[in-house]
């Protein structure tokens, strides 16, 4: 009755119609536009706009104050979504931080800006980061932040407290989590193993804890966009990397593909240009790392080993195996469309027999791969510098790689926990952005 007496008053008033609206026409409209934007508009087109416009209810949004520590207005509405469906919500937990600017202020009730992990607090110490959390709904599509913490550097004992509450406060609302997904900086290695993995040793990996609340097993996954940057800053700053055959994968045939390129004034249709080779001004950049590691650039190498007499690209074929099998890892992590065939569809009972063989095999190459490593000793006041070849899973750059290794376990386990065993999804898509 109230929506019909506004458009009536509306329609019979001359000047322009100004008129607060009430508590049920807004919770109407918010509640429509959270289920569906095209909706909203629609029926506000149908009635003579007596809605408010979508520009309004994005200032309504804006007057809920949210200080650092969980969201409780986001946990409340978990908890009524799940009253309403009468169903547990499936989700990932993404935690990453957010760099801040180095700066306080006083509101006029407390200083803003400072270390702050929720509550009152005394802290003098200008944050530097924010600590945030985000759920994302595997059996369903939404996206919901949970919570953030003002933070200046984060030790792995915190960053595992603060996860492991996340998780049973998720529990609490319905929400069941069955992976978190965070970067491959130290901090995230400790943390996941004072919560219950162990991933020191790269050849017997657990990347599971168990679920502080049930007996469920959550996932450990490190984002493959951060793990394709840190194999491409590996690649260029060792240079020549190793396989198993003891065959070399080299960087400059990359450089030797682009000058080629440039003089020729013609890609072979690939988008390799100055930018991906010299690529430190712009390392956050994760295109610049995929498209280094494509499939076009394999090919490129390929044929210009094929129909160029040169001996800039003599045996390529390490090169491109190496190229081929990151950017296939790549895909496989980073699926979203069932429609989309090959590596990039979500894994499922199609193909999980060959997506798995291929982590496997993956797997196994990753493990097998060398680099050379200088190593220094004193005897008798002499400095004495050996070179020799090590697994890059033992070495200092070794995040990239142990990263897609975890990610190869972690998959395989969802698939078989939420695919195989319970039948909770039918397909599991890897995208998270």
């Amino acid at each position: 009755m109230t929506l019909f007496n506004r458009i009536l008053c509306k329609k019979r008033s001359k000047k322009s119609f100004r008129q607060k609206y009430p508590p049920t026409l807004r919770k109407f409209a918010l509640t429509l536009n959270f289920y569906s934007l095209a909706a909203y508009k629609y029926v506000r087109k149908i009635l003579h706009s007596a809605l408010p416009h979508p520009r309004v209810l994005g200032k309504w949004y804006e007057n809920s104050t949210v200080s650092p520590g969980f969201t409780t207005q986001a946990f409340d509405m978990l908890r009524k979504k799940n009253e309403l469906t009468k169903k547990r919500m499936i989700c990932t937990l993404v935690v990453d931080e957010m760099a801040l600017r180095h700066q306080s202020k006083w509101t006029g009730k407390k200083t803003e800006g400072v270390v702050d992990f929720g509550g009152t607090t005394d802290s003098k110490v200008i944050a530097t980061e924010a600590y945030v959390f985000l759920l994302v709904a595997l059996n369903e599509n939404w996206k919901l932040p949970v919570g953030y913490f003002f933070v200046k550097g984060i030790s792995g004992e915190t960053r595992a407290h603060l996860i492991t509450s996340c998780l049973q406060k998720c529990f609490e609302s319905g929400v069941d989590i069955v992976a978190v997904t965070f970067d491959a900086c130290q901090a995230n290695f400790s943390a996941a193993n004072i919560m219950g993995c162990h991933l020191k040793d790269p050849n017997n990996l657990k990347t599971t804890f168990k679920h502080p609340n049930c007996d469920r097993e959550v996932a450990v996954l490190f984002d493959p966009c951060h793990m394709l940057k840190l194999v491409r800053n590996t690649f260029e700053s060792k240079r020549i990397i190793f396989n198993e055959l003891e065959k070399e994968i080299k960087w400059h045939l990359l450089v030797n593909l682009h000058n080629l390129q440039k003089n020729q004034g013609l890609n072979f249709a690939n988008k390799l240009s100055e930018r991906h080779i010299n690529f430190r001004n712009e390392i956050m950049k994760v295109k610049l790392a995929t498209q280094l590691l494509s499939k076009s650039v394999a090919k490129a190498l390929e044929l210009c080993e094929q129909l160029l007499v040169s001996s800039r690209f003599n045996d390529t074929a390490a090169t491109v195996e190496f190229i081929e099998i990151f950017n296939n890892l790549f895909d496989i992590f980073n699926s979203r469309s069932f429609e989309i065939f090959g590596f990039k569809k979500p894994i499922c009972s199609q193909n999980a027999t060959e997506i798995i063989q291929f982590l496997d095999k993956a797997k196994q190459y990753i493990l097998s791969l060398k680099i050379y490593s200088k190593t220094k000793r004193v005897v008798k006041r002499r400095i004495i510098f050996t070179i020799s070849k090590k697994r890059l899973v033992d070495c200092k750059c070794k995040s990239g790689f142990v990263g897609f290794l975890i990610c190869i376990e972690s998959l395989k386990h969802l698939y078989k926990s939420l695919v195989v065993n319970h039948s909770l999804l039918r397909y599991i898509a890897t995208e998270i952005d």
